[in-house]
């Protein structure tokens, strides 16, 4: 089956670097479009767990979240020799997307969490502690804990 495939497909049918580059309104409105948006937004949620993050940080991470994924496809394509997967940039935009999605979520989630710990008095363990703070940071804000 590979060596059909490796006879059959062109390596560049797989790959497509124009952005924007749609074929139809069909591609928009299919499971793909969501998908790639949705595998995203956990990344966007976590990444201030890891780094602390601003602006510029969530911009280069998301598009550098976008190319390694991207950048995986085409190797396994490379290793195989025939495109197994297609190299997208229209994948990276969805992606980049879904990064900013994920990071909004993390934001109101970080306000509803230090308003929930101030209004009911929450005693903080050490984990709740470290979302605590990055909490704060995220929002801007200083709660005074008791």
């Amino acid at each position: 089956m590979v060596e059909i495939f490796r006879e059959e497909l062109a390596f560049s049918t797989g790959i497509n670097i124009i952005p924007f580059n749609f074929d139809s309104i069909n591609y928009l409105l299919s499971k793909q479009v969501f998908y790639n948006i949705l595998l995203s937004i956990p990344f966007g949620f976590g990444i201030s767990y890891i780094i602390s993050i601003n602006r510029k940080k969530l911009i280069f991470f998301g598009i550098m979240f976008g190319i390694i994924i991207e950048g995986l496809q085409l190797l396994i394509s490379l290793f195989l020799g025939f495109p197994y997967r297609s190299i997208d940039v229209n994948d990276l935009i969805l992606n980049f997307i879904g990064t900013i999605i994920g990071y909004k979520i993390f934001k109101i989630y970080s306000f509803l969490f230090i308003m929930s710990v101030k209004k009911f008095d929450i005693k903080l363990n050490t984990l709740l502690e470290y979302i605590h703070k990055v909490s704060e940071k995220a929002v801007n804000v200083n709660v005074n804990k008791k």
